[in-house]
């Protein structure tokens, strides 16, 4: 069983961690053994079982177990202290299983919404909210046919709203995580200005794979790979044999920027790059904005269909985090700031279970960043199970008390409770 979550770990007989850590730096055994052995052992996954463990005992009050069985480093993570100061009301909303609920949602937090599964989160956030309020800020966004909210107050607190779910983003098959938070330009931008580049007469253009007029190879068109089409089998996509899957001519690969062609920049990872252009800040900012949101380890040539769901949905809020349009190319976004004012209100963001597919350590990092989210004055509504992002939420809402017929009631609504933890 391939599995990130803490029960099912400590649930099996033994244990096999990959590692140490993600991309080129990963594909090693570092542990093996019984659960009991891996907390005591300083692995990514030992200090962060440990971590979860020791929250877990705080906010059931009980004493936190002998030194001798938690390694050195494990860390607990603070949580950051907010209180609700604006809200968005909804009243007589009705939704599938949900029927007359009448919710706060609490506005410059993150605001966790939880319950078990088919309690009514998705559709009172994703077919309720979203949609309705979309329509309120002048978006086309048509809610189900039996979803109805009776009114919402609060809107005009908020700039804008948008969905941040784990759907393949609609890119094209040329699209990279470089061209995704807008650096690529400016890396062009940074060959061209090069002596060769110049003797030559080469412009930004000219190093862009998207271009027929620029220097792309033309027998794969700049994909690095070329389909072979089979009649009666599936087709088989193989390495270009003519630049050998490096995109560009011979020529232009010539133009180098400390001693890097276009193709060895792409080829790098965001960490990578990020220290290789010191001192051009525009380009550093949005390469930064990858390793905020935990893809430091992605390469920036790397195929965005090559991604997973939980990479997907990291890319958008470092498309965020760089300044750039997220929504360009996803229907599921609505009201961008399109003015000082309403960028000022700041925009709701809603992540549907962000935590699938992702490791204890992801989620720390993916919490960094809706921190900072919010600290610039944006809003963050997750529709949640996983405890350890729920720990970092400043108000909780949960549905329940069953599913189906038997949920679609607010059970819980109010501030994190204990000191870690919600109980």
């Amino acid at each position: 069983m391939v599995e990130h979550d803490p029960d099912f770990i400590e649930a099996a007989d033994e244990v096999i961690e990959i590692g140490p850590a993600a991309g080129q730096d990963g594909g090693t055994v570092v542990f093996q053994g019984t659960p009991a052995e891996l907390l005591r052992s300083n692995t990514v996954t030992g200090r962060s079982l440990a971590a979860a463990r020791e929250m877990q005992r705080r906010a059931n009050g009980t004493p936190s177990r002998p030194v001798d069985t938690e390694p050195p480093t494990a860390k607990v993570p603070q949580k950051k202290e907010r209180s609700e100061t604006r809200w968005l009301k909804l009243r007589n909303v009705n939704c599938h299983n949900i029927r007359g609920l009448d919710v706060d949602i609490p506005l410059g937090t993150i605001c966790a919404v939880t319950g078990v599964s088919g309690s009514g989160k998705s559709s009172l956030i994703a077919d309720a909210l979203y949609p309705h309020v979309a329509r309120m800020l002048g978006q086309v966004c048509d809610p189900p046919s039996d979803a109805s909210v009776a009114s919402i107050d609060g809107v005009s607190q908020i700039g804008g709203i948008e969905m941040l779910d784990q759907s393949s983003l609609k890119t094209s098959s040329r699209s990279v995580p470089a061209t995704y938070v807008g650096a690529f330009d400016d890396i062009r931008g940074v060959l061209a200005d090069t002596h060769e580049a110049r003797k030559r007469n080469y412009k930004a253009g000219m190093f862009s794979f998207n271009s027929a007029k620029g220097g792309r190879c033309e027998n794969c068109s700049g994909l690095g790979s070329v389909t072979i089409e089979m009649q009666f089998l599936a087709d088989i996509e193989t390495t270009c044999d003519v630049c050998g899957g490096k995109r560009f001519r011979a020529d232009v690969l010539e133009v180098r920027y400390r001693d890097r062609s276009v193709c060895d920049i792409l080829d790098m990872t965001s960490d990578d790059a990020f220290t290789f252009f010191n001192g051009h800040r525009r380009i550093q900012q949005r390469l930064n904005s990858l390793r905020q949101a935990g893809l430091g380890y992605v390469r920036l040539g790397q195929p965005i269909s090559t991604l997973s769901g939980g990479e997907c949905q990291r890319l958008r809020i470092a498309s965020l985090l760089a300044g750039t349009d997220a929504s360009a190319e996803s229907p599921r976004t609505a009201g961008k700031a399109s003015s000082a004012e309403s960028a000022a209100l700041g925009t709701l963001f809603i992540l549907d279970e962000p935590s699938t597919g992702l490791h204890l350590h992801d989620i720390d990092q993916l919490m960094q960043c809706l921190n900072h989210l919010v600290e610039i004055g944006h809003s963050i509504l997750v529709i949640e199970h996983d405890q350890s992002l729920i720990a970092h939420a400043d108000y909780i809402i949960e549905l329940g008390p069953g599913a189906g017929k038997s949920g679609g009631r607010i059970i819980f609504a109010g501030p994190q409770t204990g000191p870690d933890l919600v109980s």
